[in-house]
């Protein structure tokens, strides 16, 4: 996952954080852990430089649909107090990839 920078016209929202709390996978097969808690995803408010991992499995783990539910944990967005007051906007990019880290 990653972003653009968050902009109002000229304006950049510097110092802003949209973040994406740690949640934990499941599948709906009880005891199934082949995936672990996802990773705690910071993405700066003027934009972010490449792309980090939201979740991974080990080798032959992660197998068949996986969820990452953040109802209970919602996503949050920081702003600095001293930001220029705008209407924000910015592209979140999600890659779903299927391959082996090497």
């Amino acid at each position: 996952m990653q972003n653009d920078a968050m902009v109002s016209g000229s304006d950049t929202l510097t110092g802003a954080t949209i973040t994406l709390p740690t949640v934990t996978p499941s599948n709906g097969v009880a005891g199934d852990t082949s995936v672990g808690a996802t990773t705690k995803v910071e993405l700066p408010g003027a934009g972010s430089q490449g792309a980090t991992n939201v979740m991974t499995a080990p080798a032959k783990g992660g197998v068949g649909t996986w969820n990452a539910d953040y109802s209970s944990t919602k996503p949050t967005l920081s702003v600095p107090a001293n930001s220029v007051e705008g209407a924000y906007t910015s592209n979140l990019t999600w890659s779903l990839v299927d391959s082996v880290k090497a």
